[in-house]
């Protein structure tokens, strides 16, 4: 009888284990989604900001909204400022980071932590009204 109580026990002990990497993996792709989806929500606001502190702070909002929006905590990212100047036509990129535990179970977190992802890069809008050449007609 000691025999099948011990295949049971192994079974569990495979199903519970099985269930947890599921779990993780699950929390890995959900974190990537939100790094990708703040980053296009921020270079959007960005590229359509008419000033360049305007732009800044539209993209570190709209970041915020969308991680907030997606139970990510707002401070788990890093808005990194877009690389270049503020002109239309010129591609600008946001990188979210988005800091995840190793092992993440309601109310226990284990493990190191890691960091996920997400960027997206666009191009100010070139139709913009004030453009440098004055005549509206895009790049």
């Amino acid at each position: 009888m000691t025999g099948g109580s011990d295949g049971i026990l192994a079974g569990v002990l495979v199903f519970v284990l099985g269930g947890l990497l599921v779990l993780q993996l699950w929390a890995v792709v959900d974190a990537k989604q939100a790094a990708d989806a703040a980053a296009r929500a921020g270079a959007r606001a960005y590229a359509e900001a008419s000033t360049e502190g305007g732009a800044q702070a539209a993209a570190a909002a709209a970041t915020a909204a969308t991680l907030a929006g997606r139970h990510k905590p707002p401070a788990s990212a890093v808005f990194l400022p877009p690389a270049g100047s503020f002109a239309r036509c010129q591609r600008v990129m946001v990188l979210v980071q988005v800091r995840l535990q190793a092992v993440h179970l309601p109310g226990i977190a284990l493990g190191p932590t890691f960091t996920v992802t997400g960027r997206h890069s666009t191009v100010i809008d070139p139709y913009r009204d004030g453009d440098q050449l004055g005549d509206g007609l895009g790049c």
